[in-house]
């Protein structure tokens, strides 16, 4: 319980351009922009302005608005709830990620970075602000594992792909060669019966001087 009373007490004294720009949602550049049209729209908050710039959605920033502003419970919820909460995860995306999650025994808020729901940085700021959990990098250890197995099947298929290829080049230079062989066959047996008519034509010749004498 006190330890949710530092955290909200930390949360409480900041202000919402400080809180989105932790948690990765603007930069320091559009906090500054924002401030500026402050000064001139005073009957707007900051929040709004940045929502209308279309960098940050009104659900959001409402959102952190509300939340700083109620006291800590006894106990935090779940990670999933409070980005449900945020309009940052649909009840699709949860349920989706849960499903991973039985899967991978990855947690879920690394999986939420690994689907590119959120960044990492706004899963660090919930994680420290919102949650009893520490900060992980279990995302990371599953990011590699799930490359190394993309790599092993992309060298798999390129080796079957290779192989495949030199079946079909082989195929077809034998291919080739049984087909040159044939026409070679094809012009020895033509001029055999070229060679045929001509002795034929010859002895046809003889006969004829033959009959003439």
């Amino acid at each position: 319980m006190e330890n949710n009373q530092l955290k909200y007490h930390q949360l409480k004294n900041k202000l919402i351009g400080e809180i989105l720009q932790e948690a990765g949602f603007v930069n320091s550049d559009q906090v500054a922009v924002a401030l500026m049209e402050q000064s001139f729209y005073t009957h707007l908050k900051l929040g709004e302005i940045l929502a209308l710039h279309g960098w940050v959605n009104q659900e959001l920033v409402d959102f952190f608005a509300e939340r700083i502003q109620l006291p800590p419970k006894k106990e935090a919820k779940k990670i999933g709830e409070y980005l449900l909460e945020a309009g940052l995860l649909t009840e699709k995306d949860i349920q989706q990620i849960l499903k991973e999650q039985h899967k991978s025994g990855v947690k879920f808020g690394s999986l939420a970075v690994l689907r590119g729901c959120i960044k990492q940085e706004t899963l660090n700021f919930f994680l420290k602000y919102f949650t009893n959990e520490g900060l992980n990098d279990n995302h990371l250890q599953y990011k590699i594992r799930t490359l190394s197995k993309q790599s092993k099947f992309t060298n798999s298929h390129k080796n079957t792909t290779h192989n495949d290829m030199e079946k079909e080049k082989s195929f077809v230079t034998s291919s080739n060669n049984h087909r040159d062989k044939q026409s070679l066959n094809s012009k020895h047996t033509k001029n055999i019966i070229d060679n045929q008519e001509l002795v034929e034509d010859d002895l046809e010749s003889m006969t004829w001087l033959k009959t003439s004498y």
